[in-house]
């Protein structure tokens, strides 16, 4: 049984070591390059360019490394819930990460959205929902 249990230990590190590949394959979830000039055959990069590099990192951030994240955390916040049982001080940390996955989601959405707004007066045409099509 202990060695099951020496296992179970490495799985995080299998299933991380398993993903890096999907992480590293530097495209935004519209199948456009992440950096979006200066490669060989490509333009020059512009002031345009960077502003478009920005928020290919944002989207790219929030939709591959955030959410699955969020969706991860909240699975095992339930999973603690569900097996605390009896036990309050597991059902209390449950609850404190429910609460501190609330705030995270608050401050990330929020940060977005200051990053959106300060592309758009820097003179980026971009749609603000473009992240959540």
């Amino acid at each position: 049984m202990q060695r099951f249990f020496s296992q179970i230990k490495s799985l995080p590190f299998l299933l991380i070591s398993m993903a890096m590949p999907f992480f590293a394959r530097a495209e935004t979830a519209t199948g456009t390059k992440l950096i979006p000039c200066g490669g060989p055959g490509e333009d020059m990069c512009t002031f345009e360019h960077v502003l478009q590099l920005i928020e290919n990192v944002i989207n790219f951030s929030l939709n591959y490394l955030f959410f699955p994240l969020f969706v991860i955390a909240v699975v095992y916040a339930g999973y603690l819930l569900m097996t605390s049982g009896d036990n309050t001080d597991k059902r209390k940390q449950a609850k404190d990460i429910f609460v501190n996955i609330l705030i995270g989601l608050f401050f990330v959405l929020a940060s977005w959205l200051i990053i959106k707004l300060i592309l758009v007066g820097l003179g980026y045409d971009s749609s603000i929902f473009s992240t959540f099509y």
